[in-house]
């Protein structure tokens, strides 16, 4: 994976970030079941191998689409979630209308935007402000509130209150904010949303760098994720394996997605399309009240099952297309989140935008 002008050098990209965080993943997965005697199911192994393989493929070899097929697929992932309800789907065409009466004006306002400048910066970060004290307010912050809940609308409030004020620290590089954002993020009881803005101010500076600087951002990286697995549900107690245990029951579930899944898929689109992929994984264990994480390759197997490594690839093209800027830093941070986490609409909306966006600036 040469970056063009820089002959035989290579030097650190967001695959090599990523794969850092993927096999780092496993390996914690793979200790927790030593730890326990359980070895690693080796169908549910070749089939994450495979679909990294792919994405790396993806990223390194398939030639750019234009920006349009990214704006088609961000609108036909919006209908596919949203399209089931008379009103989701009078939302999904409205929107869709107003892209295409409008995306001439769009286009040439992403060409000319300048990521840093307040412009660009203060409209995400206000709204995502707003909505977090919004949220706040009607539901109480989990990690210093006894009784906040985290139910029901909680986590999209939330959720996308980090998105935009993930968004704002990596338009802005912005160390404080990034620390501020991160902060704000671990008050609500979600430990994605702690270490979204962390990763998008410190993914620029690894990728953009030397190989030193991305073992330091790799260090970094495992000491937030063993901080925050080393923290027992929303309460704060030390859970000193918390990160060994969490990545080992995660990895668990996806084998058991993986092995129901052959050979084309069991949920068949419905965690790709669904508005809350964890809750139906759950469902599959009958634990439906509550929600389970998959790991990345999790949708992918379990809705498509053999053919999984096929959406790996699309993924590692789009991961390529996001590039290296601020765009490519929010694609990757998300992407990076849902190593443990799993794929859903909102990953894949937002990997998608970020390419667009990309393509759009480079066209």
């Amino acid at each position: 994976m040469l970056r063009r002008g820089e002959g035989a050098s290579i030097r650190p990209n967001s695959l090599i970030l990523l794969s850092l965080l993927f096999f780092g993943y496993l390996a914690l997965a793979s200790l927790g079941a030593a730890l326990i005697g359980r070895p690693l199911e080796p169908l549910p192994l070749l089939l994450a191998l495979a679909g990294w393989a792919a994405l790396a493929a993806g990223y390194a070899l398939i030639p750019s689409p234009p920006s349009w097929t990214y704006a088609a697929a961000i609108a036909l992932l919006a209908l596919g979630t949203l399209g089931r309800s008379p009103a989701g789907l009078a939302l999904v065409t409205l929107l869709t209308l107003a892209f295409a009466a409008l995306r001439r004006p769009l286009e040439e306002g992403i060409r000319s935007a300048k990521p840093r400048s307040p412009a660009s910066v203060l409209p995400a970060l206000s709204v995502g402000l707003i909505l977090y004290s919004a949220g706040a307010v009607a539901f109480g912050l989990p990690l210093v509130q006894e009784g906040a809940s985290r139910a029901g609308s909680v986590s999209r409030v939330f959720g996308l209150a980090t998105l935009l004020l993930t968004s704002a620290t990596a338009l802005s590089g912005s160390a404080p904010l990034a620390a501020a954002s991160s902060i704000l993020g671990l008050l609500t009881g979600f430990r994605s949303y702690a270490a979204l803005p962390a990763l998008a101010w410190a993914i620029p500076r690894a990728s953009s760098g030397s190989w030193r600087r991305v073992l330091a951002f790799a260090a970094v990286v495992a000491a937030g994720g063993a901080a925050l697995g080393a923290m027992r549900g929303i309460t704060g107690e030390p859970d000193p394996l918390g990160v060994v245990s969490r990545a080992s029951f995660t990895y668990w579930v996806y084998e058991t997605i993986a092995l129901n899944s052959l050979p084309w898929g069991l949920f068949r689109g419905g965690l790709l399309f669904s508005t809350d992929p964890r809750r139906e994984v759950a469902r599959l264990f009958g634990r439906g009240a509550t929600r389970y994480t998959y790991f990345i390759m999790g949708q992918p197997v379990g809705d498509f099952g053999l053919l999984a490594p096929l959406e790996a690839l699309a993924m590692g093209v789009a991961l390529r297309d996001s590039g290296e800027g601020s765009s490519g830093a929010l694609a990757l941070a998300y992407l990076s989140v849902a190593v443990e986490t799993g794929l859903d609409p909102l990953v894949l909306g937002v990997l998608l935008t970020c390419a667009y966006v990309s393509r759009v600036r480079s066209e």
